[in-house]
Parts: structure tokens; sequence; C-alpha cells
């Protein structure tokens, strides 16, 4: 698989440190979901979702599933992630028929997400870790129905 990981996400999330970033308080707890933009997306949602370096450990997928209002809405969860360590955390700790987790990567998401599938792009505090935003607009434009949504999230702690 192709694709390009920043260098010092490749070795900040080796293995393991995957479950003690799963369960540390390193990262603000998940606000209530989402803005209303991101609400105007009409159910059902098939989503792409690229949280902590890709998916991560499923921090904000658990989140959105147990959310009132997105948790029904959800017709298809792709969960893209480069870090096998965070594969293996997230598909023990997000357990959901709809969600597969895959490699993936910002500039190449082909693993199983065709052209003109998705009807939201979710990045959850990771976005800051892609090597080349150019390359990722692209991949999203390519993959995302007209008319849909990306998203970037950012939850900052309030200290």
């Amino acid at each position: 698989m192709s694709g390009v990981v920043h260098d010092l996400a490749r070795k900040g999330f080796g293995e393991g440190t995957n479950e003690l970033y799963d369960s540390s308080s390193v990262l603000p707890g998940q606000r209530p979901l989402l803005h209303p933009t991101i609400s105007e997306a009409q159910p059902p949602l098939n989503i792409v979702e690229r949280v902590p370096v890709g998916a991560g450990t499923g921090i904000f997928t658990r989140a959105l599933l147990a959310h009132p209002e997105w948790s029904t809405s959800i017709q298809k969860l792709s969960a893209l992630e480069p870090s096998a360590g965070m594969r293996e955390v997230f598909a023990k700790s997000v357990i959901d028929e709809r969600v597969t987790i895959k490699e993936g990567f910002f500039d190449n998401l082909n693993t199983g997400v065709p052209d003109g599938q998705a009807d939201l792009v979710v990045i959850a505090q990771a976005f800051h870790w892609c090597p080349d935003f150019d390359a990722a607009a692209v991949e999203f434009s390519r993959i995302l129905k007209p008319d849909s949504i990306v998203a970037l999230i950012w939850n900052l702690e309030d200290r």
C-alpha cells in the first residue's frame, strides 16, 4: 500500500503505545457532536472517517456511534488508519457491524472507498499530520458525492 505518513506520527504511534493513547487523558474529551453544518448531510450516511493519524484507536468513532442524533443515521462507516497498532486497538474497541477499519492514508484512500460513495469525510484531531494537503483534497474529492461535506474537527482543552 502506498501512502505517506508524517515521520513523527509513524514513530510516535508505534507498537506498544496504542492502548495507552486510547485510555489516556492526553486528548481532550469529545464534546457534543457535531456542528449543525455537518448535520445537513442527509441519512443514511456513508462516512469515511480519519481520526488521529487516521481512525486512530476509535476514540471519535465510539463517540459518534454513541451520539443520539448520529447513531441511527450511519449506514456505513469506513475508518482508515495507517498504523497497524492503532487499527488493532480500534478493531477491539469499536464493535459495530456498520464499521470497518482498514489501512489508508490521507493521499490514498483506495482501500475499499470507491469514487463518489461518501456522504461525509470526518477528520478529528488529525489533519495536522497530513503531509500533503493538496493530495488529500484531491482524494477527498474523488470519494465524495457532489455537495458532500469534509469536516475537520479539533477539540481544544479549556485549562
